[in-house]
């Protein structure tokens, strides 16, 4: 069949010959789905998540008309790419900018205390679905247990483990910190250039579950994805929980990003130093309805001046070659909640 997500996307697109798409095979459907691509001189990759596999490839509209005839496959659906949901202040180069350091934003979140509490985040995991991590740097390299994915040093990606991880250190004059600084990290560059399509994404995700990890941070989003949804369900499946940045198309309402969306989803929004909601943070609802975002963590700021946005906060993590930089966007807010998670999971090991 061809799900409403995709016929809604061909309707919109009247003039589009091609289309990127998931096949979603029966569960002894396989073979015949390859075979179906093979004969129509298609090439195409294969995803799975735990018990989720799907096909990606590109059809047009007669391909897409006889996909959905072919007994092996339960669903044609859409394949939207996604996106990193973090920004650097100079993308925004009206604004008056000011930064605040990791170090401030785990004071806002009273980490020592839970340290004090809990522990450091000893046996726990997590996986970091984003942009390729320079596991060179001095403040995460310890707690780098496994990469995959594109070559590279991702400023993104580097970002985030130190805001889960960092060891508390100075760079470049800047003090820096992780939430949970002993956890263990499982890093999947799938985002090497900010954008990765379904597929992908699905694929990076499978493998942090193969990881056993106890938490993922997903600090991207896009355009609603049912198969996506049902990965997020199938990492909960798997006693690991999803940690997923809201989007930054606020304040509209009803602007909460796939797969942040979903029931199955911790959405994080972003608030500013001051604890105030960001106002390019997404409000809700989510998917269906949904009550989201679910929580909330320091992410930076912006502001309207005659109909631009400009960025007027940034939050400052480590960044590749040993340096910081800041950044800032509900992709900023995401890892101090999956690292305030970790830190529980870290007691039940």
């Amino acid at each position: 069949m061809i799900t409403p997500d995709l016929r809604d996307v061909l309707n919109a697109r009247p003039n589009q010959t091609q289309f990127n798409v998931l096949l979603d095979p029966t569960p002894m459907g396989e073979e015949q789905v390859k075979a179906f691509l093979e004969q129509s001189n298609k090439g195409y990759s294969r995803a799975q998540a735990g018990e989720q596999t799907v096909y990606q490839t590109t059809l047009t509209r007669e391909e897409i008309q006889q996909a959905s005839g072919v007994a092996a496959i339960q669903k044609v659906d859409y394949a939207p790419s996604f996106q990193l949901l973090g920004a650097a202040p100079r993308d925004a180069p009206q604004a008056t900018q000011s930064t605040v350091s990791t170090v401030d934003t785990t004071d806002m979140l009273n980490v020592t205390a839970a340290w004090e509490a809990v522990g450091n985040g000893d046996g726990a995991s997590v996986g970091i679905v984003d942009s390729p991590v320079d596991a060179t740097h001095p403040a995460i390299k310890s707690n780098i247990v496994a990469q995959e994915g594109p070559d590279g040093k991702g400023e993104h990606g580097t970002w985030v483990a130190g805001c889960i991880a960092a060891t508390e250190m100075s760079v470049d004059g800047t003090a820096i910190r992780g939430v949970a600084p002993n956890v263990d990290l499982y890093t999947h560059g799938v985002l090497k250039n900010g954008a990765a399509s379904t597929g992908d994404i699905i694929d990076a995700i499978g493998w942090c579950i193969d990881q056993g990890v106890d938490v993922i941070n997903m600090s991207f989003g896009g355009q609603h994805s049912g198969p996506l949804q049902s990965v997020i369900s199938e990492v909960r499946a798997n006693d690991i929980i999803p940690v997923v940045a809201a989007g930054n198309t606020g304040p509209a309402t009803a602007s909460v990003a796939c797969p942040a969306h979903h029931s199955d989803a911790v959405a994080v929004a972003a608030t500013d130093s001051n604890r105030n909601t960001s106002l390019f943070s997404s409000r809700g609802p989510g998917w269906n309805g949904e009550s989201k975002p679910d929580i909330a963590a320091p992410g930076g700021d912006a502001e309207v001046s005659q109909g631009n946005i400009s960025a007027t906060e940034a939050v400052v993590s480590t960044a590749p070659d040993n340096s910081t930089g800041g950044l800032l966007g509900t992709s900023m807010a995401c890892p101090h909640i999956a690292g305030m998670i970790a830190l529980g999971a870290g007691v039940d090991e």
